[in-house]
């Protein structure tokens, strides 16, 4: 077996074992009674479900070199929405991008960033029984800068805490981190913007 052909099986392997891991937490779930466990079960879950939708996007793809951003996220687009409908929600997610170029592990983070925006703003921006919009924008400048928002029109500032305590502000702030980009939330009348801002050209840390 040559060596793509070894990648491409190892691949196959981990998205596979991703949805298997999501699936089984999914029904690990169904036996737990205590609210707090079965919340932190199912956010784990909707994490893993993403990470395999993002792998996956990646592997279809035959840029093995630099990733462009905005074609990365418009293919994930489906999984993103998929994210919106597993947690019971009726969501409108809209996509404008822009071309802009990384490495695949550069695409990778923003990917599983997005994905968990996206999930609790599905979640958690508007009442149960209300639709709304989920926003992503990604644009990019002539300098080799660009800019991610994922924004709403729900009920503000509220998914993520500002101490920083929550696995998805610890999330955000690593990603940042990873991409040498700075990020702020911003109180929207109404809703809730997510800006993540990078300067330079990428490197990874």
């Amino acid at each position: 077996m040559s060596e793509p052909q070894v990648a491409a099986e190892m691949n196959h392997r981990i998205a596979n074992n991703l949805a298997l891991l999501a699936t089984l937490m999914e029904l690990d779930g169904r036996d737990v009674r205590d609210p707090v466990a079965v919340g932190v079960l199912e956010a784990a879950r909707r994490r893993v479900h993403a990470i395999a939708g993002v792998h996956r996007r990646l592997h279809l793809s035959d840029r093995t070199d630099l990733i462009d951003l905005g074609i990365f996220l418009e293919e994930l687009a489906p999984d993103l929405r998929g994210v919106c409908q597993s947690v019971g929600r009726e969501r409108r997610l809209l996509l404008r991008t822009q071309k802009v170029a990384m490495t695949a592990e550069e695409a990778v983070a923003v990917g599983i960033l997005v994905a968990e925006l996206v999930s609790n703003a599905c979640k958690h921006a508007y009442a149960s029984d209300e639709g709304g919009d989920v926003r992503i924008v990604q644009s990019a400048a002539s300098d080799g800068s660009w800019q991610l928002v994922v924004e709403d029109d729900g009920k503000g500032i509220g998914a993520f805490d500002e101490s920083g305590a929550g696995l998805g502000s610890r999330l955000v702030a690593a990603t940042a981190t990873r991409l040498g980009a700075s990020y702020r939330w911003e109180q929207l009348a109404p809703g809730t913007r997510f800006v993540l801002d990078r300067a330079a050209p990428l490197v990874l840390r």
